[in-house]
């Protein structure tokens, strides 16, 4: 974290400003000419001449004010009675901050520590003592004599708790520096407690003071982040965002500083399509406040360029990029060698992603010479370069200068990086596929797979570390998807299945599946001390990388030992804690590792569980190829596809099905287009097809694909949907495993809940309101009431609640308000069907994760009327079935992240078994039918998948219902189950 510091105007505040955020500032840029301020009169009195450089601007030239103020305390000296002590410990803290401001931070110390002294002489004023305390701490802070920065800090609070009865802000400073140092220590639990008590002094002491309690918030967001906390922190940092915007204005420093800390936390939660305006904005700040060429401006439009490339943007990202690196490389005293190296792969890899090579060619020419002359020859970073450059060799077909290249560089980083090393696995990788396209006899058969499944095993071993968090792993899986991808393409070219479907499921490996197989195993009630356990590992590891991380990024020569030492005394203990954890999970619970983290299930396992009729799909898109692989009873086949065009299909269907689009019209070619590329041996002898993974290819129902060309009525086409039922799989090792396990629907059911039906605001004048933005950083209520109101939402759950037996608890209208939905016992519930809106993050003003609105009886429910993923995967459910008969609940997190990220997996999180959920916005009387006859289907005894194939069959036939011959109207659900 970085820091920002401010001198008051006699240097007694010098860190009243210094509060952890994101934001990187370096080194301030020196002016072109250095004005020094104007000396006082010659016959000014010392009293006169210490309130003069107390008034005057000191920042222009230190040097000079350093000595003046140096040749004034010298007279003081002589002549102590001339002035009081409070403006000789004025004149004191003044050569203290000169001192800081010329990085001298032992002498400014020690003029900090003569300053306090004489304040305490004069015994008028503690406030003053408990400011030089504080600046104490913030210079040993910055020079990590961290116990010495922690006593001082601890003084400052001391006297200022003493001072002050009620709530000060003075006080919330003082535990806002004591947060700083702990978090410096590495002690971030005790760091956050005291950010947050900060926050909560500023609020009460000052709730009309925005600056303040922006600075509180933006220190705390940033800590949360750093932390792993990032749904909190995105919270926090959106209150700070609103409330800077409201109060500061765009044109003010602190609102660049909490737009980075917001930008910086939606990234780490891969929430790209809400992070990329946020960090846009970010960098236009920037530029009016620093400039186009400032080394800052360009770190923001990086950043902004990795956001863009992350969700295919490929044109902007590398303009930008390119520009980015450009201004960069001309500040290379502000960075850090490898971090370059990072930013010159990244601007090469764009221009090769769009098939620019003669722009490609010029980025890596330009890129060498400098990284050899600021890289040692067998540094991994340079290495690491190379072998990016082989690869994009290999994929543009320039085979044998990729392995000449793979050659050199690949056993540099074997034998300078571990094991499970990222790029050290991907070389590997790489440099085996090459050899193996070659013909290498030495390459080949039982030696191929000797060098290679160690290198493997190693990935698979990170993607089943019990020590990593669900969402983690998911992440690792995603980071490493170019080496495992080379590894798929060597399987496929060996003829070996199970290899290559071992890589298929790591390439498509989703938080949702992970969750899946947890909240199986959670609901059994059979391992609570395992889970317990679980947890306390998770979070120490978590606390541990934090340490490790410190130590990499925090140590450098200047640093004292005792930082050092420190740090390594909490990283042992720390480890020692989780090893201690691990052996008693691996000891008592073996089976529950097994469970949460199973080796990816064979392709004989998932083949013998298949019946006839039943085919599963497994589509993998990247950027580097696209394979689309069928596995049936029979066994694999698979087929490699034009990813382009495979997407651009994807996309012609979603436009057709968009709110704004004319329903007279339907992309029949491109749904058979895309029909074809997934089922090219067609869809003859199967009834049921089940959809594992992909990415464009998960927004879609396969329903809505054309078997067949069409003609102009669309209620007699093709549609898959006749053909077949189908539905989604978040776990193949689940599916796999539980065939037959699924209880159907019946009389058993205990409970039905039905919620749904909020009156919107400025649209029904009822009592369901939302919360205004500041509180939560939800949208507001203005763009809440542009969407349409659900008029049938509350026959609809009537009619799903006589569908089922059993007892019913319906929350409709009013009684769906937040508050009351989190008070209701659906502990019992079977079946629970929303019927409300679901939004999808970034679809309305400053809606930051995926929701469900419910509203809200009040502004003192303490609730915002929005049920975000984030509060749904806090709630413990026992439920069969969850029907969201809501808008975009099928939605990732956002534009860039996979599709069933969002509600799905929060709900999977929560302990619901299969979901209905839809693909885009539903008008509301095809939802209510839908839904109602889906249940009623499968509360028969068809299986959900059919009874939404018989649903969507009997809608499109309708001829009361406008348009429902139309994918718009009758496609949007599907079934996601295990």
């Amino acid at each position: 974290m970085t820091h920002h510091f401010a001198a008051a105007r006699a240097g007694l505040k010098l860190a009243a400003a210094m509060l952890a955020t994101s934001v990187i500032v370096g080194p301030v840029l020196a002016q072109d000419v250095a004005e020094a301020a104007a000396p006082p009169p010659a016959d000014a009195s010392l009293s006169e001449r210490i309130q003069h450089w107390a008034d005057a601007d000191r920042e222009g030239d230190p040097a000079a004010t350093l000595a003046a103020l140096m040749a004034l305390q010298a007279e003081v000296e002589t002549d102590t009675a001339a002035v009081s002590a409070r403006q000789r410990g004025e004149l004191l803290a003044m050569i203290g901050t000169t001192h800081y401001a010329l990085q001298q931070l032992d002498e400014a110390a020690t003029w900090f520590d003569r300053a306090a002294e004489v304040y305490a002489e004069d015994g008028s004023a503690p406030e003053t003592v408990a400011e030089m305390a504080i600046n104490r701490a913030v210079l040993m802070r910055r020079a990590n004599r961290l116990a010495e920065a922690e006593e001082a800090a601890r003084l400052a609070l001391s006297i200022r708790q003493g001072l002050y009865d009620q709530p000060h802000e003075e006080v919330a400073s003082a535990l806002g520096m004591l947060g700083n140092v702990l978090y410096s220590s590495g002690r971030y639990e005790e760091s956050l407690d005291l950010m947050r008590l900060a926050l909560d002094e500023q609020r009460a002491a000052g709730p009309d003071d925005a600056l303040e309690i922006i600075k509180r918030l933006d220190s705390l967001a940033s800590l949360l982040n750093e932390t792993g906390r990032d749904t909190e922190a995105v919270r926090v940092a959106r209150e700070a965002e609103a409330l800077a915007r409201a109060n500061l204005g765009r044109d003010h420093a602190w609102y660049g500083y909490v737009l980075n800390t917001l930008g910086q936390a939606l990234l780490d939660l891969t929430l790209y399509g809400e992070a990329i305006p946020v960090i846009r904005e970010t960098l236009d700040v920037r530029r009016a406040q620093l400039g186009d060429e400032h080394p800052y401006t360009a770190a923001s439009q990086m950043v902004l360029a990795v956001a863009l490339e992350e969700t295919g943007r490929l044109q902007e990202a590398s303009v930008l990029s390119g520009a980015a690196t450009a201004i960069l490389e001309r500040h290379r005293d502000l960075m850090d060698p490898n971090t370059l190296a990072g930013f010159l792969r990244r601007r090469a890899r764009l221009a090769a992603s769009l098939g620019e090579w003669d722009l490609y060619a010029q980025r890596i020419a330009d890129a060498q010479p400098v990284l050899e002359d600021m890289l040692d020859p067998r540094s991994p970073a340079l290495a690491n370069f190379h072998i990016e450059h082989a690869y994009q060799l290999y994929r543009r077909g320039e085979a044998e200068q990729a392995r000449a290249l793979a050659e050199r560089w690949v056993p540099i980083v074997v034998e300078r990086l571990i094991p499970a090393n990222n790029d050290r696995i991907f070389g590997e990788m790489l440099l085996a596929r090459l050899r193996q396209r070659d013909g290498d006899a030495a390459a080949g058969g039982d030696a191929l797979w000797q060098a290679l499944d160690p290198v493997a095993a190693e990935l698979v071993g990170k993607l089943s570390d019990v020590r990593a968090a669900d969402r983690d792993i998911a992440r690792q899986a995603s980071a490493n998807s170019p080496a495992m991808l080379l590894y798929l393409e060597t399987a496929l070219a060996a003829g070996d299945e199970d290899r290559a479907f071992g890589a298929l499921q790591i390439l498509t490996l989703s938080e949702l599946a992970l969750t899946q197989r947890r909240a199986t195993d959670e609901r059994s009630g059979e391992a609570s001390d395992a889970f317990a356990l679980h947890r306390r590992l998770v979070d120490t590891n978590r606390r541990l990388r934090l340490v490790e991380r410190r130590i990499a990024l925090g140590l450098s020569e200047d640093q004292v030992e005792e930082a050092a030492e420190a740090l390594d005394a909490q990283r042992d203990r720390l480890d020692r804690e989780a090893e201690e954890l691990l052996a008693r999970l691996v000891a008592h619970h073996p089976d529950f590792i097994a469970r949460i983290r199973p080796q990816p299930v064979s392709l004989e396992r998932l083949r013998l569980s298949l019946e006839e009729g039943e085919v599963v799909i497994i589509p993998v898109e990247t950027k580097s190829g696209s394979w689309v692989t069928q596995v049936d009873s029979g066994g694999m086949t698979w087929s490699a596809v034009d990813g382009e065009s495979l997407r651009a299909n994807v996309a012609a269907l979603r436009e057709a099905v968009a709110p704004a689009s004319e329903l007279d019209a339907f992309p029949a070619d491109a749904a058979h287009a895309l029909f074809g590329q997934l089922f090219p041996q067609g869809v003859s002898g199967y009834d049921r097809v089940y959809l594992y993974g992909g990415q464009s290819l998960a927004s879609l129902p396969l329903a809505i694909l054309l078997t067949g060309q069409a003609g102009d009525d669309l209620a007699s086409a093709p549609w898959l949907v006749r053909e077949a039922a189908s539905q989604v799989i978040g776990n193949l090792a689940v599916f796999a495993e539980g065939r037959g396990q699924s209880r159907p629907l019946g009389s058993d059911v205990s409970t039905f809940a039905g919620i749904g039906g909020a009156e919107l605001p400025g649209v029904s004048g009822g009592e369901v309101r939302l919360a205004g933005l500041f509180r939560s950083g939800r949208p507001a209520a203005d763009s809440i009431a542009d969407l349409p109101p659900l008029l049938t939402a509350d026959a609809e759950l009537l009619a799903l609640a006589d569908a089922l037996p059993g007892d019913d608890v319906l929350l409709v209208g009013s009684d769906a308000a937040e508050e009351n939905f989190k008070r209701a016992d659906l502990s019992k519930a079977r079946v629970i069907a929303f019927a409300t809106h679901g939004l999808v993050a970034g679809e309305l003003r400053n809606l930051w994760e995926p929701a469900l609105l419910l509203g809200t009886r009040g502004k003192d429910s303490g609730e915002d009327g929005l049920l975000g993923a984030s509060e749904i995967a806090q709630l413990k459910l026992d439920a069969d079935w969850v029907i969201l008969s809501a808008c975009n609940t099928a939605s990732g997190a956002d534009g860039g992240a996979p599709v069933y990220s969002g509600l799905a997996t929060a709900f999977a999180q929560a302990g619901a078994r299969s979901l209905m959920l839809s693909h885009w916005r539903v008008r509301d009387d095809a939802a209510a039918v839908l839904s109602v006859d889906t249940v009623r289907g499968a509360a028969q005894g068809l299986s959900r998948a059919e009874a939404l194939r018989q649903a969507q069959l009997a809608l499109m036939a309708r001829t009361d219902i406008p348009d429902a011959a139309h994918p718009a109207i009758w496609a949007p659900f599907v079934i996601l189950e295990n």
